[in-house]
């Protein structure tokens, strides 16, 4: 689904896994007259409360992955969490004068789906250990 406001358009996407109605979002951002594809995930990560929605947490990953590959690439990563893509740090950096963007790269949004995924797969193999011993 696209929405246009004030002439930007937010395209959403469903991508459930940490709960079903999780919804990702992207936009065209603005740096110096560069334009930029700026991508939220919503549901980053996987929910332990929900262990039955792993496949779908994965599936909608590799959804994601491929959505972001189409030109333009992804290269602003806006996790809806402010911790999981450095934003205050990010912020400070380019309050203070650094020359190059700090949101914008080619390789954090992926490097992002791959941790997630990666702490994903953490959880799931706790739990199965949880399971075991119990």
């Amino acid at each position: 689904m696209t929405l246009e406001i004030g002439g930007k358009k937010f395209k959403f996407y469903i991508t459930p896994g940490h709960t079903e109605g999780d919804f990702s979002l992207e936009f065209m951002v603005q740096d110096n007259g560069a334009s930029h594809r700026a991508f939220v995930v919503g549901g980053h990560s996987f929910s332990a409360k929900k262990p039955e929605l792993a496949n779908q947490f994965f599936a909608s990953m590799d959804r994601i992955r491929e959505i972001a590959l189409i030109p333009p690439v992804v290269t602003v990563n806006l996790a809806n969490h402010p911790h999981k893509n450095d934003l205050f740090a990010n912020r400070d950096r380019r309050h203070n004068g650094t020359e190059a963007n700090p949101f914008i790269s080619e390789n954090d949004f992926f490097m992002f789906l791959d941790q997630q995924e990666s702490l994903a797969r953490e959880e799931i193999s706790e739990l199965a250990q949880s399971v075991k011993s119990d």
